[in-house]
């Protein structure tokens, strides 16, 4: 029997008294932002930012979705232009990464008990979405990219436009992606949800040297974001834990699953490096 999905519930309480975005010199957040904690169905409290166009006419607004282990504030430069564009943009972290609220012992742990608890941040980010003007549009990267598709996939993205970049519809940086899957799922089916994958640690990985990453050659973006992870500790996160890897393997096979991108509706644009 699967064993069954425990209350949402943090071993640790975060610091979360005022909610606010994290300056560094180097990383200028656009100004008149209004931040604030929202609590999801399950009563996860995440932690959002929205700012106005700062041009006229104003084309709608925008909902940006993150990958794994970013935050708002990584998002500074993408918001800027959007309200050049003349849109409203809405922000938020995922539960257990960024200035939501996190659910382990360590809170450096990139982690998330099931992808259930993906979908009901999705939905509030949608139901705080709907308080700005339409018509939505949805921007979403990496993670956030697949949480989009599927959500798109079952009908719950009422948006008019998704936009993914390299949405995560496979794992590229593991070379045993089925050996992975496999370990994964003995793992935590063992109770070892929580637990780094074997050799993670607390380390971020936005702070690791550029020479040999495989995610980017753009060495200035990625020294300014290095330097505000580094800065920013609270914010930043580590290596994904079982429980994450699982939840991600389930969420890539559901895309990958024959007639997935038939059942999308929303008209979508994927973009993904070579």
């Amino acid at each position: 029997m699967a064993p069954s999905s425990p209350p949402v519930r943090a071993q640790r309480e975060p610091e979360m008294a005022q909610a606010e975005l994290f300056v560094h010199p180097d990383n200028p957040m656009p100004g008149h932002a209004k931040v604030w904690f929202a609590k999801t169905s399950d009563g996860a409290q995440l932690r959002f930012a929205r700012w106005r166009p700062t041009v006229k006419p104003m084309r709608g607004s925008v909902v940006l979705l993150q990958g794994r282990a970013e935050f708002i504030e990584r998002y500074a430069e993408t918001i800027a232009e959007l309200r050049r564009r003349g849109f409203h943009v809405l922000c938020f972290d995922w539960r257990g990464q960024g200035g939501s609220q996190r659910f382990t012992a360590r809170p450096r742990k990139g982690h998330v008990g099931s992808l259930r608890h993906y979908e009901r941040d999705l939905a509030l980010a949608m139901a705080q979405m709907h308080e700005l003007p339409p018509p939505y549009f949805a921007l979403a990267h990496s993670m956030g990219g697949a949480i989009a598709l599927d959500a798109a996939r079952q009908d719950r993205l009422p948006v008019a436009r998704l936009v993914a970049l390299a949405p995560m519809l496979g794992l590229s940086l593991i070379d045993r992606p089925n050996a992975a899957r496999r370990l994964a799922n003995i793992l935590y089916w063992l109770g070892f949800s929580k637990a780094f994958v074997p050799g993670g640690g607390e380390t971020a990985i936005a702070t690791k040297p550029f020479e040999g990453n495989r995610l980017t050659g753009d060495a200035r973006r990625y020294a300014r974001n290095s330097a505000l992870s580094a800065a920013a500790r609270h914010l930043s996160i580590g290596d994904p834990t079982i429980g994450w890897v699982h939840a991600a393997f389930q969420l890539m096979a559901r895309l990958n699953a024959p007639g997935a991108a038939r059942q999308i509706r929303v008209p979508t644009l994927i973009l993904a490096a070579g």
